[in-house]
């Protein structure tokens, strides 16, 4: 079982950079750059729960959180070959939920 991670700080809000990344991490990042989509999985599934949690805390909405959790790792699988530091995985991640949750801030009416 993968265990998620836990980005958050004492006070709930998410951290600017996760906890320290450990080999096995390293090497499904690694893995996952060269197209191993099951690598890729497992680190959605150490990551999932804390992104739609910091996504939940910028929009106030658990299912449009769950959407652009969803939306995020598509995007950084797609990009993923642009990660230039495997260690920076979850900052690069938070900057991907970023963007969308603005693009989605902005949208509302």
């Amino acid at each position: 079982m993968v265990k998620p991670r836990d980005w958050s700080g004492h006070d709930g809000r998410f951290r600017e950079t996760a906890p320290y990344m450990n080999s096995q991490e390293s090497i499904l990042v690694s893995k996952a750059r060269e197209g191993d989509a099951d690598a890729f999985g497992r680190l959605v599934q150490m990551y999932k729960a804390p992104l739609h949690a910091y996504i939940f805390s910028r929009l106030g909405d658990f299912d449009w959180a769950e959407d652009l959790a969803q939306e995020t790792f598509v995007l950084a699988y797609r990009y993923l070959p642009r990660l230039r530091e495997a260690v920076k995985l979850a900052p690069w991640l938070r900057g991907i939920a970023d963007n969308l949750c603005s693009l989605w801030l902005r949208k509302l009416p």
